[in-house]
């Protein structure tokens, strides 16, 4: 008899735990629910993501923020820098390193003549062989070129008139010069500084090796040149991986009192020169303002004011650039008055 007792009382004595145990779940279910969802996130979310197109993964996270009927093509490529359609992530783009100097000179009293130079140093990325550089005038096919394009590196020339177009490929040739580094097999990185290229124009019949152009759009109103980065590379060398490109570009435009510079794709921008050495003509003072849009929080003191006098303008960003972010560099002629009222000179 004592024997099934002290089975008995045992048994008692699991049921109330598990009893115990029960009424605990049962009174905490919602943050045990929480804590069990958070620990699965944790644990097979980020392999989830990453098995997913980009475009697929961010939509599902903004869809809920923005609503459904939203539409959020826009904040996706500016985000993704391209379609994100892919799930290797061959049609995104994304810049972690970006230094951009702008040498600004004055040809005669309506005309100036700007040399950009930019190296964007990108995250791996697939196909990073080919840079295709895109120019028109029809603001819809600009839009193609983001979304549909099929190669990750890539430029976007927006011209005003059908004679810019004409003239386009002609005059990139003479205005373009590429740099790149890369690593060769052996695992060692090479630079080679910019220099002229031809790169190869691709006529309309080729564009669909380029790009996807939707059925509505004919591709008259769209030139196309690209350029094989390991054709730069030394001829002894095999190219295992580029690793920035560099472009350099020249042009003569009219003094309109403005230059500005727009990101292609997202770019984490880490500093900006303007060489202004040669813009003021003589016997001219200029005042200079640095207006820049950028995702991040930054502290630029030329934003807030005109500066004068200054003959290089050189500012740390350090903030990242979304698709459509630039910078723009704004000047005016100053006169005796204005001088005198104590604008900052440096």
């Amino acid at each position: 008899m004592g024997l099934w007792l002290g089975v008995a009382a045992a048994l008692l004595t699991i049921l109330v735990l598990f009893g115990l145990l029960v009424l605990v779940g049962y009174l905490f279910r919602a943050r045990l629910r929480a804590w069990a969802q958070s620990q699965l996130a944790e644990i097979s979310g980020p392999a989830v993501v990453r098995s997913l197109p980009p475009r697929t993964a961010l939509q599902a996270v903004l869809a809920p923020l923005y609503g459904d009927k939203a539409v959020h093509d826009d904040v996706l490529l500016a985000v993704l820098g391209g379609a994100g359609r892919e799930w290797d992530g061959r049609d995104t783009m994304a810049s972690r390193v970006v230094d951009a100097h702008f040498l600004l000179r004055s040809l005669d009293e309506t005309t100036c003549r700007s040399e950009a130079t930019w190296t964007y140093e990108f995250t791996p990325v697939q196909d990073s062989h080919l840079l295709v550089i895109f120019g028109t005038h029809d603001r819809e096919i600009a839009a193609s070129v983001m979304r549909e394009r099929l190669y990750p590196l890539y430029e976007l020339w927006l011209l005003n008139t059908e004679d810019e177009l004409e003239d386009f490929v002609g005059e990139l040739r003479a205005a373009m010069e590429i740099g790149v580094s890369y690593r060769d097999t052996d695992g060692m990185l090479h630079t080679v500084p910019p220099r002229a290229h031809p790169g190869e124009e691709v006529r309309l019949r080729d564009f669909p090796e380029v790009i996807r152009l939707p059925t509505e759009q004919n591709g008259h109103d769209l030139r196309i040149v690209r350029y094989y980065l390991h054709e730069l590379a030394d001829d002894d060398h095999v190219v295992d991986t580029v690793q920035s490109v560099t472009v350099r570009a020249s042009n003569n435009a009219e003094n309109r009192g403005f230059f500005a510079w727009t990101a292609p794709y997202p770019c984490f921008v880490r500093s900006v020169v303007f060489d202004l050495t040669d813009l003021a003509r003589e016997g001219e003072t200029l005042a200079y303002r640095v207006v820049p849009s950028a995702a991040g929080w930054y502290r630029l003191d030329v934003e807030r004011e005109w500066v004068v006098g200054v003959g290089t303008l050189r500012f740390e960003l350090n903030s990242w650039m979304l698709t459509g972010h630039g910078v723009t560099l704004v000047w005016r002629s100053l006169d005796g008055v204005e001088r005198k009222r104590g604008l900052r000179e440096r």
